[in-house]
């Protein structure tokens, strides 16, 4: 599974099986798109205690309960594999001694951050997660339109550049961050500028959403 889908990447960049086969299609999806994307816009979160967050969300650790809950969410892809997953998601506990044991999960509902363990702590044991979220409150579990169309975008980009390579033209050199890509000039090559900044476009339109929602100025 992945974000976006080959059918879906055709029909917003018009690209045929002649120009470029599913099957390296697919991988520019899994190697390439999702990896960026998820590295575009999602946060790290390092040993994160479990403490009381809400009534509903008590995370008490009391050597019974095994439901406990992230303090961020959606939860997010951690291992870039296009799906959110128990995974993604690793589960600690230290006790009175400082003896580290990780936790099996059993389940996990990405868009609330509910984490099911497969036993309880015992109640002198302290809890921990490691996981990533999505700051925007995007579901990449049900990925988002935004989130779909997004690794369309970036992965169209690459298709045109690997199109372009692969038949005659002046390499020239692209920059994205600390991503270089020998890219040739002609048609195809100007096709992956066009759609890489279709796909900041869209990153951008996310964090606009974002600080709209951050920013409480009309409360005051």
């Amino acid at each position: 599974m992945a974000y976006c889908t080959t059918t879906y990447i055709r029909s917003i960049a018009n690209l045929s099986v002649a120009d470029i086969s599913d099957v390296d299609l697919q991988a520019l999806i899994d190697n390439v798109a999702t990896p960026k994307l998820n590295a575009d816009l999602n946060t790290n979160i390092e040993d994160e205690k479990v403490v009381y967050i809400s009534a509903e969300k008590e995370n008490d650790v009391d050597g019974t309960n095994a439901t406990f809950y992230t303090q961020h969410y959606p939860v997010a892809d951690s291992n870039d594999d296009g799906t959110v997953a128990v995974a993604d998601v690793v589960a600690y506990t230290l006790d009175e001694d400082g003896v580290r044991t990780v936790e099996t999960i059993n389940t996990l509902t990405a868009n609330s951050g509910k984490v099911v363990l497969a036993s309880a702590p015992a109640t002198t044991d302290t809890l921990y997660f490691t996981y990533e979220f999505s700051p925007m409150g995007y579901s990449e579990a049900d990925p988002h339109p935004l989130i779909t169309l997004a690794c369309a975008q970036l992965a169209a980009a690459w298709a045109f550049s690997k199109i372009e390579i692969s038949s005659i033209g002046m390499i020239t050199k692209y920059q994205v961050d600390r991503l270089v890509m020998n890219i040739a000039s002609g048609s195809s090559g100007r096709a992956f500028s066009t759609y890489l900044n279709l796909y900041q476009n869209t990153l951008n339109e996310i964090f606009a959403r974002l600080a709209d929602k951050a920013d409480t100025s009309h409360l005051i």
